[in-house]
């Protein structure tokens, strides 16, 4: 990551894909295609995040733009594509993990969705799908770090080491099926969910890892105007 090139400075607590869910029996067929978001037939039945990098991500992914490298301008036609398709009804709303209900319910046919969560929704919705698509996913970790006024910096780092053993990974990613960053997970999960194990959304194999981007780093100025303009395309 650009902010910690030698990763010195933070542990990932666990990783996850921006990617696309949706339900085949309202899709009428696989999804595969970031363009098939905009597909007219699902007009109503579109969410989109309130995560800037993964919504802005995704739509400059599939308008042939990589967000690791993107320039303003780059932003600022994702923002304007994401404007568009609010203002006419296509895209119904946009969520943070609250998209879920909707999702299991049968209210969404497509949506920019979170890796780790359809795993639980499948328990109420069996037929629901995740795909990381074929233009590419975007990649993103919830990171652990201890501030550096911290006077538990020992009991801190405690915490994380216990986090890094594969056992104790498999546990958290077993409660949460997002990835792990501890080896040895895999090992220690298929002692417990053989099935989880499997899955690549915990474990994406090498195709899916090949599509995946992450947003790059932006200063502060560049930051700041690409969510003013993330504000206004989702009318926030």
């Amino acid at each position: 990551l650009a902010w910690d090139p030698k990763a010195e400075y933070f542990m990932p607590w666990q990783a996850g894909i921006g990617g696309i869910a949706y339900n085949p029996k309202l899709t009428k067929g696989k999804v595969t295609s970031i363009d098939d978001l905009f597909d007219p037939k699902y007009k109503g039945q579109v969410t989109m995040l309130t995560e800037m990098r993964d919504s802005v991500g995704l739509v400059m992914l599939g308008d042939g733009k990589d967000p690791a490298n993107c320039t303003l301008d780059d932003a600022k036609a994702a923002c304007a594509k994401i404007k568009k398709y609010r203002q006419n009804g296509h895209i119904r709303s946009f969520t943070g993990n609250d998209y879920a209900e909707d999702l299991a319910a049968g209210n969404l046919a497509i949506c920019i969705a979170w890796s780790g969560d359809i795993q639980g929704l499948k328990a109420d919705n069996p037929d629901l799908q995740w795909i990381a698509p074929k233009e590419g996913a975007m990649l993103y970790s919830d990171n652990m770090m201890i501030p550096k006024t911290s006077d538990r910096a020992e009991g801190a780092s405690a915490f994380m080491n216990y986090c890094y053993d594969p056992a104790h990974s498999a546990k958290i990613v077993a409660a949460a099926p997002y990835l792990s960053p501890a080896k040895g997970t895999g090992d220690e999960l298929a002692k417990i969910n053989a099935d989880l194990a499997k899955c690549p959304r915990v474990n994406p194999p090498d195709e899916v890892r090949s599509r995946l981007h992450v947003f790059k780093w932006l200063e502060e100025a560049e930051d700041t105007e690409i969510i003013r303009l993330f504000q206004d395309a989702i009318g926030a």
